[in-house]
């Protein structure tokens, strides 16, 4: 069977979190394969979710906004959103921001603590 992907996936195993809407909760997956534009994702159970979800990996401390592609049993094919090449890049998403801002806090308290002299 010949791989049609655009980038080759590296084999993983990565806890992650999946979610739809803001109505919809985390549901808890696993990551089997990831490359730059998809993932293959395994749910513990049979999982009723959009076709468009966000993939939350802890471990890495990244997440991907995608599309589900195809269902097998409890895998699923998720191809990640990638900005079209004339328009502008896409706001972060949330979780993004959130590690973002809280880097600069403790970049911000190492040098306060620096100005102060303690540290």
């Amino acid at each position: 069977m010949q791989d049609r992907r655009e980038h080759i996936r590296g084999k993983v195993i990565f806890g992650a979190f999946a979610k739809g809407d803001a109505s919809v909760p985390h549901v808890p997956c696993v990551v089997r394969n990831i490359s730059q534009s998809g993932a293959s994702v395994e749910f513990p159970a049979a999982a009723t979710l959009p076709d468009r979800i966000s993939i939350a990996i802890p471990k890495t401390g990244r997440s991907f906004l995608g599309k589900i592609i195809w269902w097998r049993g409890r895998q699923a094919g998720i191809a990640f959103h990638a900005p079209a090449s004339d328009s502008p890049a896409p706001a972060l998403d949330l979780e993004e921001r959130l590690r973002i801002s809280e880097r600069k806090a403790r970049a911000l308290k190492q040098r306060v603590k620096q100005l102060l002299g303690e540290g």
